[in-house]
């Protein structure tokens, strides 16, 4: 369902075109360069809980560090998918990860019918893109923003409400 960011913790998500302003300084133009490219990126953890509720790095000041959490590689991930004609969902939420499901960004995007999931923390280009289909019980979306910058809520939300998980949004919130 549709739902206003203001009503989240999730102050990144307040006014998304932010995300959006400026000229990036990356050309691709196909899905494998946006792959190439992310593989060359460092990833850094956020092992505090406020963190997660601080405003997401910029996608330009992603391109200059080329290094942040999921989230960021996520962000710029979907704004560039978006800037070649693929319409892509951000996604956040949980992703089932040694055992136990922890808070992730990621993409969804549909292609020639078929639905596919971008995972942009590059483990190897090999296993970025997979069928959604068959990695789908390894996440758990909370709200995902649509290529036309709708908000969407998903029932994983309420199910991180119910379990008590720390990093929800309703935990964010309330910091």
């Amino acid at each position: 369902m549709s739902f206003s960011p203001n009503l989240m913790g999730y102050r990144c998500v307040k006014d998304i075109n932010i995300y959006l302003d400026g000229k990036s300084k990356v050309s691709v133009d196909t899905l494998e360069a946006i792959q190439d490219w992310l593989k060359d990126c460092h990833y850094k953890a956020r092992v505090d809980a406020d963190e997660l509720s601080l405003e997401w790095q910029h996608p330009l000041e992603f391109e200059n560090t080329r290094g942040g959490h999921c989230v960021d590689y996520a962000l710029w991930c979907w704004r560039k998918l978006n800037e070649i004609g693929m319409e892509a969902q951000l996604m956040l939420g949980e992703r089932l990860r040694d055992g136990e499901y922890r808070q992730h960004g990621w993409i969804v995007y549909e292609k020639q019918g078929k639905e596919y999931l971008f995972e942009p923390l590059p483990v190897s280009r090999n296993n970025m893109v997979e069928n959604f289909h068959i990695v789908r019980s390894n996440y758990i979306p909370w709200l995902s923003i649509t290529s036309e910058l709708n908000c969407l809520l998903f029932a994983g939300y309420i199910s991180a409400l119910n379990r008590g998980v720390k990093n929800s949004p309703q935990h964010i919130a309330s910091t």
